[in-house]
C-alpha cells in the first residue's frame, strides 16, 4: 500500500505538473523533456521501486508521442518484481512498447511461463495479470507457439477468473498460431458448457472473433450454440451469439430456417435495443431475409424506424445503414417509408444525409421526385443553419439555437448523382414535366 501510495503521489504531480505547463506547446514541452531526463535517471537506478515509478510516467508520457522502447529491459526487470504493483505496471508498459523485438520476447516468454504457473490461491492475481499481457501485448507466432501448453494447464483451472482471462489470451494465440485451436479445438470449445457464465460468454466472444477470420471450423457448433441462444437469459452473451450466427450464417445458408423463427421471437419478447438492433442486423447481414418475405422486412423496418427518431446520432447511422441493405434486398420494403426518408435527408448529421440518399432509390416516384430533388437542392449552400433545440435534433420542447452545418463537397458530388440518376430511372418515367 505504501509502495502504491508513493507511485500515485509521484504520477499525480506529473499530471498536476502537465496542467501547469500547458499555457503554450513551448513551455509543455520543455517540461516534458525534462520529466524524461529525469525518468532515464531513475530507470537506471537500482532501487525496483524508482525503476518501476520511472517505467510508469514512461507508459503515461507515451500518450503524448514520446518512445519509450529504449527502456524494454528496465521494464522487463519490474515485470519480474515480487511486487505485484510492480509487476502490473512493468505489464502495463509492455503492453505498449514491446513490438516484435527478437529479444525482448524471448526474455518475456520465460518469464510469462514463469507467471503462469499457478502454485495457490495467493498466485491468482499474479496469474491474472500474466494473462492480461498476453491479451494485449503483440504475439508473435514463436511466442504464441511457446506458451500455450502452458495456457491450456490454465484453462483446467477450478477459478472462474482464470479461466475466462485463460480465454481472452487464447484468442491473441490462435490468431497467430491457428495450429493451436486445430490440435485443441474439443478442449477449447467445451468452455461453452461450464458452469460459471461468465466463462461462457468469454468463450462466445473468442469465438465470434476466430469466426471473422475463418467460420467454416464453427459450423458443427451451430447446434450447441442454437441451444445456447435458447437458454441463456444474458444479452450481452445473445448479442454476441447474433453476431455470431451472422458470420456462420454467411457460409452455411441452411442455418437461417432454424434461426429465422428464434430471432423474430427474441424481437417480440426484448424491449433492449441493444439486442433489438443485433438482431436486425443478423437477420439482414445474415441473408436470411428473402425477397418476398414482406412480414420479416416490416417487422426490422418498424424497429429501425424508431431507431432513425432516436437521439442518438450513432443510432441513426447504422440503422440507416441497414435500411439501405433491406432496400437492396427489395427496394419495395422500404417503399412505405417516405417520410423517414426525407427526414434522414435532412438529418443535422451529414453522414446520415450521405447514407440517407442510398435510400432515395426504393422510395422517388413521380408524384414526389419534384419534392425530392428540391428538398436536395436546397442543400447546395456551403453552411447550412439549422435549428435545433435542447436535445440535439430540432424535434421536441425545449430552448432553441442556431447551428451551423458545414457541407462538404464530396456530399455535394454525391447528391448531384442521385439527383441525375433519380430523374433518369427507367428511361425518365418519374419525370411529368421536362
Amino acid at each position: 500500500d505504501k509502495l502504491f501510495l508513493n507511485i500515485s503521489l509521484d504520477m499525480k504531480d506529473l499530471i498536476k505538473g502537465i496542467r501547469s505547463h500547458n499555457e503554450t506547446p513551448e513551455s509543455l514541452h520543455t517540461f516534458l523533456i525534462n520529466e524524461l531526463v529525469q525518468c532515464r535517471k531513475e530507470a537506471n537506478s537500482s532501487d525496483i521501486n524508482l525503476k518501476a515509478n520511472a517505467v510508469l510516467k514512461l507508459a503515461y508520457l507515451e500518450m503524448y508521442g514520446f518512445d519509450m522502447t529504449w527502456c524494454n529491459f528496465h521494464t522487463l526487470e519490474v515485470m519480474s518484481s515480487e511486487s505485484l504493483q510492480n509487476k502490473r505496471v512493468g505489464y502495463l508498459a509492455a503492453s505498449q512498447s514491446f513490438h516484435r523485438d527478437p529479444d525482448i520476447l524471448v526474455l518475456m516468454t520465460n518469464l510469462l511461463k514463469k507467471d503462469l504457473k499457478y502454485a495457490g490461491k495467493d498466485d491468482m492475481v499474479k496469474v491474472g495479470i500474466a494473462l492480461n499481457a498476453i491479451s494485449t501485448i503483440i504475439i508473435t507466432p514463436s511466442l504464441a507457439r511457446d506458451i500455450v501448453d502452458d495456457l491450456f494447464l490454465m484453462l483446467n483451472s477450478s477459478h472462474a477468473y482464470i479461466k475466462k482471462k485463460t480465454i481472452a489470451a487464447l484468442l491473441k494465440v490462435f490468431l497467430q498460431y491457428p495450429e493451436a485451436l486445430r490440435d485443441n479445438f474439443d478442449k477449447f470449445t467445451m468452455k461453452l458448457q461450464d458452469n460459471d457464465v461468465s466463462v461462457v460468454s468469454a468463450t462466445v466472444s473468442a469465438i465470434c472473433e476466430l469466426s471473422k477470420q475463418n467460420p467454416w471450423p464453427f459450423v458443427p457448433l451451430s447446434p450447441l450454440l442454437y441451444e445456447l441462444l435458447l437458454t441463456v437469459d444474458n444479452n450481452w452473451i445473445i448479442i454476441r451469439l447474433l453476431k455470431l450466427f451472422t458470420n456462420l450464417s454467411q457460409v452455411e445458408p441452411k442455418l437461417k430456417y432454424k434461426l429465422l423463427p428464434k430471432i423474430v421471437e427474441l424481437m417480440d419478447s426484448t424491449m433492449a435495443t441493444s439486442v433489438l438492433y443485433e438482431s436486425v442486423n443478423c437477420i439482414v447481414k445474415g441473408s436470411m431475409l428473402l425477397e418476398d418475405d414482406y412480414n420479416t422486412a416490416n417487422k426490422c423496418l418498424q424497429c429501425l424506424n424508431k431507431f432513425c427518431q432516436s437521439q442518438d446520432p450513432n443510432l441513426r447511422y447504422i440503422s440507416c445503414t441497414l435500411f439501405y441493405k433491406i432496400g437492396i434486398v427489395n427496394s419495395q420494403f422500404v417503399s412505405d417509408y417516405n417520410d423517414l426518408i426525407l427526414r434522414l435527408i435532412s438529418d443535422v448529421d451529414i453522414s446520415i444525409r450521405s447514407k440517407a440518399l442510398e435510400l432515395l432509390r426504393g422510395i422517388v416516384n413521380e408524384n414526389n421526385l419534384k419534392l425530392v430533388v428540391s428538398t436536395l437542392l436546397k442543400q447546395f449552400v456551403n453552411e447550412e443553419v439549422v435549428i435545433l433545440n435542447n436535445n440535439g435534433n430540432g424535434r421536441g420542447n425545449g430552448s432553441r439555437k442556431e447551428f451551423p452545418i458545414l457541407i462538404p463537397n464530396d456530399y455535394k458530388i454525391k447528391m448531384i448523382r442521385t439527383i441525375i440518376l433519380l430523374c433518369s430511372m427507367e428511361n425518365y418515367r418519374n419525370v411529368t414535366d421536362f
